[in-house]
């Protein structure tokens, strides 16, 4: 099974594997602004917030911004945003993850990974008439939720020193909504102790 390693990494995963490198990170980037001011000049530089709710994506905060002439490309990407695919959740990929690892069934192949995987989701959401946010989850610690935020403000301050002020508040909200959905993942392990669950496995063993 790919070595045993995961075809997909949450958000919470890379979190808490990358977390003894993570304070370099956020210096990296502020370093890295600094450098290319410096190379540049200030007023030669445009730093996108793509947490700016006034864009439906990242590639419109770009292509629509109001210095650059790209009208053409702005209004693509606007019909290609409004058409966009949602994210993708990875909750049911975890979920035969751990039971291959609990040895509830074998998966060898990244085909066989999302065969499974598919009808996991089915059987949550037809089936049971749930949604993956339904699954119980494993969220940051409170340790690591103060540190990512303070992070987060620190260099938003360093970055939008002229809007930090009005921009504080949403950002903590939007943190705090994150911490709760996006920053979590199922517990799979736990999942897996539900019979319902332990049974539809042993369906798909064979499979």
């Amino acid at each position: 099974m790919a070595q045993g390693h995961k075809w997909k990494e949450s958000v919470l995963d890379f979190l808490l594997l990358q977390s003894h490198d993570l304070q370099a990170q956020f210096h990296y980037t502020a370093q890295l602004l600094d450098r290319i001011e410096q190379q540049f000049g200030p007023d030669n530089i445009i730093v996108f917030n793509f947490h700016n709710k006034t864009w439906s994506s990242p590639a419109e905060a770009v292509f629509c911004h109001g210095s650059l002439n790209t009208v053409h490309t702005c209004h693509a990407t606007r019909n290609e945003s409004a058409h966009a695919n949602r994210a993708k959740s990875l909750a049911y990929e975890d979920l035969v993850f751990a039971a291959a690892n609990a040895s509830l069934i074998k998966i060898n192949t990244d085909e066989e990974m999302k065969h499974i995987a598919n009808a996991a989701q089915s059987y949550q959401e037809k089936t049971l008439n749930k949604t993956s946010n339904d699954f119980p989850k494993i969220c940051l610690s409170p340790e690591d939720k103060k540190f990512l935020l303070e992070k987060s403000l620190e260099l938003e301050r360093r970055v939008y020193p002229e809007t930090f002020s009005l921009m504080e508040i949403d950002t903590r909200l939007d943190f705090e909504a994150a911490s709760q959905t996006s920053l979590c993942k199922i517990d799979a392990d736990g999942t897996l102790l539900n019979d319902e669950w332990i049974q539809f496995f042993q369906r798909h063993s064979s499979t």
